[in-house]
């Protein structure tokens, strides 16, 4: 009963995910006929990985504080704010924010949002609850004992963030990169 299961999921997920992606990638010959494509899709490219690596600074270490730290009840609700919000009306409060003639951040902060960096910047912000939450989440049920044993042991706070923290929070932060890389592209 197993394998027929299982032999239906992968029925289902070569039919509805595999086979569209493996046209799209077949008929990917039309990105050597247009330069304008092959920028565009390398644009995509970077601007996940900006907007992912953005998301990645802010989102661990409020994902951490969520889960160590004793906060208000208020400001943990405020974490996952900038999601609450759609994104065109955060891009348009950066773009008054951070425009580079008459923004209001403009001799403070040095990101023009109408740049590639920018987009990476506001999109990195606006998707960085997600990886907060899925750090909290982890690190809530996580084992605490392991992080203790690890200070006992006489390491430091940083070796024991590196050596058994990180890789338990590696699945988590797999799985709300991969969301925030699809997310990123989506929008662009």
């Amino acid at each position: 009963m197993k394998r027929v299961v299982l032999a239906g999921i992968a029925v289902v997920l070569l039919g509805f995910v595999v086979l569209p992606l493996g046209l799209l990638v077949r008929g990917a010959g039309a990105f050597d006929a247009a330069w304008g494509e092959r920028a565009a899709a390398w644009n995509t490219l970077l601007l996940c990985a900006g907007s992912l690596g953005v998301a990645l600074v802010a989102g661990v270490p409020v994902g951490w504080a969520l889960a160590r730290v004793r906060l208000p009840r208020l400001l943990a609700t405020a974490t996952t704010l900038p999601y609450a919000v759609p994104p065109y009306v955060t891009t348009i409060a950066w773009i008054s924010l951070a425009n580079p003639t008459n923004g209001v951040f403009r001799a403070w902060l040095p990101v023009d949002v109408y740049t590639l960096p920018g987009m990476g910047w506001v999109l990195g912000l606006h998707l960085s609850p997600f990886v907060s939450l899925a750090v909290r989440d982890a690190l809530t049920t996580m084992d605490p004992v392991l992080e203790e044993a690890a200070r006992v042991s006489g390491a430091s706070p940083s070796r024991v963030f590196r050596d058994v923290t990180l890789p338990l929070l590696g699945p988590a932060l797999v799985a709300a990169s991969g969301f925030v890389v699809a997310a990123s592209a989506a929008s662009f």
